[in-house]
């Protein structure tokens, strides 16, 4: 089927289990008393689940279901952003919420990306959370870029980053050689997940 159509949930059972331990390998880089960026996302959404035990953490997010997970753990600070509510994505977007990530400090930034490939470089199809993502990624120490194997070689609508600015990408797969020498050409380092 046509990829930018379909919904939220149908998305959010496409390779559930994959995403799952994409956003579990994620988690595993989370420290007490961090500022960190989770990005919109059906693979970001899962790494509250194995982050709940950390100290003192401060979650930066523009995605309500990374709110609504975080809420039962007063351990963790959730900072929202402001904008418009993007009900496909479940996600608030638009300028205001990049110039409120502006103005943090970020240690750790996990975004999602609806394709990554070597002339495109990371590429979302949503114009407005390009911002977003580009902000957090500017404002964050270290960037990781969660995808599974289905985003390789595929160019979105809008480029957010290019690879010199991924510190890592985790995913479910080794990609394409292409792909993958042109990663490590840029530094950016390919995590996998373990088979389970």
């Amino acid at each position: 089927g046509y990829k930018s159509m379909t919904s939220f949930d149908e998305r959010n059972i496409n390779n559930l289990q994959q995403k799952q331990l994409i956003a579990k390998k994620a988690a595993e880089l989370v420290k007490d008393g961090e500022i960190i960026f989770i990005d919109s996302g059906t693979t970001t959404m899962h790494m509250i689940e194995h982050i709940t035990n950390t100290k003192n953490l401060t979650i930066l997010t523009n995605n309500i279901e990374v709110i609504m997970r975080s809420i039962p753990f007063p351990n963790i600070n959730v900072i929202s952003l402001s904008g418009s509510l993007n009900r496909e994505t479940l996600s608030f977007t638009g300028s205001s919420a990049a110039d409120v990530l502006s103005k943090y400090n970020i240690s750790k930034a996990f975004v999602a990306a609806t394709g990554i490939s070597t002339i495109g470089g990371a590429t979302n199809s949503s114009p407005s959370e390009t911002d977003i993502k580009r902000t957090a990624l500017m404002k964050s120490q270290k960037n990781y870029l969660l995808v599974d194997h289905s985003k390789f070689d595929v160019i979105s609508l809008m480029t957010f980053s290019n690879f010199a600015n991924i510190n890592s990408i985790i995913t479910d797969d080794i990609p394409p050689a292409p792909l993958k020498e042109y990663l490590e050409k840029n530094d950016c380092e390919i995590q996998l997940i373990s088979a389970e």
